[in-house]
């Protein structure tokens, strides 16, 4: 399988980020590095990184030029063969990131992509278009 890219980009936004980052390290899959681009927040969400650092491949907290500046950031510093980001409002499902890779390293797929779903106080998928 090839390796996976997970960036994050966030900015003041520590309550949804930490449900960002545990649905991404409660993968099965081992293959990835995770990469955490900050926009200079001023909410916790820079010591919330912090908690995880040790998980993380590269993380920096400061201001940035938005959001496609942060992933574009986030994407130099990685080294996958597949790259992907997550907002930090998004979740993975369960075992998400081994399927990706598996389909990905299917001759011929070069993109995919999800469809949004919605997530209860729980986590329970409430509703999936």
């Amino acid at each position: 399988m090839k390796k996976l890219s997970i960036v994050t980009v966030n900015l003041n936004n520590a309550a949804g980020l930490e449900k960002t980052i545990k649905s991404v390290f409660e993968q099965n899959s081992s293959d990835y590095e995770y990469i955490i681009i900050d926009g200079g927040s001023t909410d916790g969400s820079r010591e919330l990184i912090k908690k995880y650092e040790n998980k993380l491949v590269y993380w920096v907290s400061e201001k940035d030029k938005g959001m496609y500046a942060a992933i574009q950031k986030g994407f130099s510093k990685s080294t996958g063969e597949i790259m992907g980001w997550l907002n930090s409002d998004d979740m993975l499902h369960p075992k998400s990131l081994f399927s990706i890779a598996e389909v990905l390293s299917l001759e011929g797929v070069k993109w995919i992509q999800g469809m949004p779903n919605v997530f209860d106080e729980q986590g329970r998928t409430v509703k999936a278009d």
